[in-house]
């Protein structure tokens, strides 16, 4: 075998599968979050706030935020390829138990 670390390592598959789940789910909830603070921003802009440096500034704001639409899918993608790397190393590695 192997160098003993002097305890078991106890990897649950189930579970971590579960997470690539969760973080699609949680880059939903963001991307539907940041649409409508985007749609809400737009409303401030267009009937509120109309010239001057605060419009500006807001108007600046806003181009900020609306480039963060995706990332939060991104990262999900690239959080959950990481878990199913994890999951299937792990298994190769211990594949001898089984």
């Amino acid at each position: 075998m192997g160098f003993s670390i002097g305890y078991d390592l106890i990897v649950k598959d189930d579970d971590m599968s579960s997470l690539c789940g969760c973080y699609s789910e949680l880059s939903q909830r963001f991307e539907e979050k940041l649409l409508a603070y985007s749609s809400s921003l737009d409303h401030v802009i267009n009937a509120a706030i109309k010239s001057g440096k605060t419009a500006q500034n807001l108007l600046l704001f806003k181009n900020t935020v609306d480039t963060l639409k995706g990332e939060a899918s991104e990262l999900a993608d690239v959080a959950s390829s990481c878990v199913s790397s994890f999951v299937s190393d792990t298994d190769s590695a211990d594949s001898y138990l089984y």
